[in-house]
């Protein structure tokens, strides 16, 4: 980890947080922030605020309630910061890279590939994807069909049936473990020490859809409406069952982003969700995405800064949050705005392919429109993989493909997922890490994917914390072919 604490000012009166999941929460605890640095000995911003998840098992404090505050990375030692609104952490370095690899024209090329269930929405216009076989004529190895994978999967996908036959116990030790209840509000939390943050709230929500737990997922919605800011967003961190009302912490748009593909997954589930996923969806598009001078349309951190519209954090993004599987779904229901959706896709893709080339085939923690990085490749970062996992498993996109095999032959010249190097200064790993390695092998071969989810199963993992359990179990679902698209 960096070894530099970077202190930022208060921006005025709108000093918000964002997305919690860039921490690791050390023995249960651990906060967030979202658009800060990463900080010495682990500590963890969150505008100053009293920590409401007790103590962290090497020392740090969970700061997980708080309101305001974008700042920290991981919680593993000292305590809680007071970093505040959303000021980057330093300067960042490298010029503008090149445009990248898209497509724009609806995907590549076939010349032999079959029809598969990939095909369907999403596959024309901007970056728009090959909905069947190979580019190359090659027939579509390693599918759905006896190795995990399910309906309305790319046909080239490959997938592991050790990873798809975990997942039914693995879902119910995380709800025992992670999973409270709110009665008085007929709501649930996905707890985070003593808090809960929209990241979270999200993350259920895809668990609970791609689990067929009505129950638990309507109770999760309840919590997150409950919460919302002045823009009909969820506010990012929150004690534990707080009551209803807006707290001002305003929104992350990565928590917001998998809350609406759980409203689309859960109206293909059990129908009756259209209504809700067609306006948050909507109200992501207008508070969460931004057009930049260089054209590109890029995913905001946060309802209230980051993006090209703010001058403070000028194109200041967080590729982790980068869904562009989400965004072709999103067009499906969207409609009127399917273009926009498809272009938010392609040009994501343009900025990974420079952040792609300036790490090694890795991502920053945060990121810039021009192609500029900050940050290594941290509890942020982490994430990536998973997400372009999903766009490729769902619509067989060739950039999802391209990025995926940059982090594959990245992950094979360090000798294998569980000799990366990550978490970098730890002493053992997790699953944030090794998972999202991991489930960058469903682009590459059957065998990939099945060594990878051995050795990820074989490793000595600290996974307790929730940040830990709820990725190992999101990105098990993708590595068995088992998250649904929606379609």
């Amino acid at each position: 980890m960096r070894s530099t604490l970077f202190v930022v000012l208060v921006l005025g009166a709108f000093a918000v947080g964002t997305a919690a999941g860039c921490a690791k929460q050390s023995g249960g605890g651990g906060g967030s922030g979202a658009g800060g640095s990463s900080s010495t000995g682990g500590t963890v911003s969150s505008g100053g605020t009293s920590a409401s998840g007790g103590e962290s098992g090497s020392g740090g404090v969970t700061v997980s309630g708080g309101t305001s505050g974008f700042g920290g990375s991981k919680a593993t030692g000292g305590s809680g910061g007071s970093s505040s609104a959303g000021a980057s952490s330093g300067a960042s370095s490298g010029g503008a890279g090149g445009a990248g690899g898209t497509s724009t024209s609806g995907g590549n090329s076939g010349t032999g590939g079959t029809g598969g269930s990939g095909s369907g929405t999403g596959g024309n216009g901007p970056g728009g994807n090959s909905t069947a076989g190979s580019s190359a004529g090659g027939s579509p190895a390693g599918g759905s069909s006896g190795n995990g994978g399910g309906s309305g999967m790319c046909s080239s996908a490959f997938f592991s049936s050790d990873a798809a036959s975990r997942m039914a116990a693995e879902y119910d030790s995380w709800t025992n473990t992670y999973v409270q209840d709110c009665p008085a509000n007929n709501s649930a939390v996905v707890k985070n020490g003593g808090g809960v943050v929209s990241e979270g709230i999200g993350y259920g929500m895809l668990l609970a859809a791609n689990n067929n737990d009505q129950k638990l997922f309507d109770k999760l919605w309840k919590f997150y409406t409950d919460h919302l800011d002045k823009k009909g967003l969820m506010n990012w961190s929150m004690d534990a069952c707080a009551s209803p009302g807006d707290n001002g912490a305003n929104a992350a748009s990565d928590g917001d982003l998998d809350a609406a593909m759980g409203l689309v997954i859960a109206n293909k589930v059990w129908g009756g969700y259209a209504d809700a996923a067609k306006n948050l969806i909507g109200k992501i598009k207008d508070n969460e995405t931004d057009t930049c001078p260089n054209g590109l349309v890029v995913l905001r951190p946060g309802d209230v800064w980051g993006g090209c519209s703010d001058n403070s954090n000028m194109g200041k993004v967080n590729p982790s949050y980068f869904s562009p599987g989400h965004y072709r779904a999103f067009a499906t229901l969207d409609t009127g705005n399917a273009d926009f959706w498809l272009k938010l896709a392609a040009d994501s893709y343009k900025l990974l392919a420079q952040y792609q080339d300036k790490m090694n085939g890795l991502v920053p923690e945060w990121g810039y429109y021009d192609g500029r990085t900050e940050g290594d490749y941290g509890y942020n970062a982490c994430r990536t993989p998973w997400r372009i996992a999903m766009d490729y498993m769902w619509y067989c996109t060739p950039d999802a493909k391209t990025f995926l095999q940059k982090v594959s032959s990245f992950v094979d010249g360090k000798g294998g997922v569980a000799n990366t190097g990550y978490p970098a200064g730890e002493s053992t790993t997790n699953s944030a890490f090794l998972g999202a390695f991991v489930d960058s092998g469903i682009a590459v071969s059957q065998a990939k994917i099945d060594s990878y989810v051995k050795d990820w199963m074989d490793a000595k993992l600290a996974d307790t914390p929730y940040f830990q359990a709820t990725l190992r179990r999101l990105y098990l679902m993708v590595a068995g072919g088992k998250m649904q698209s929606g379609r």
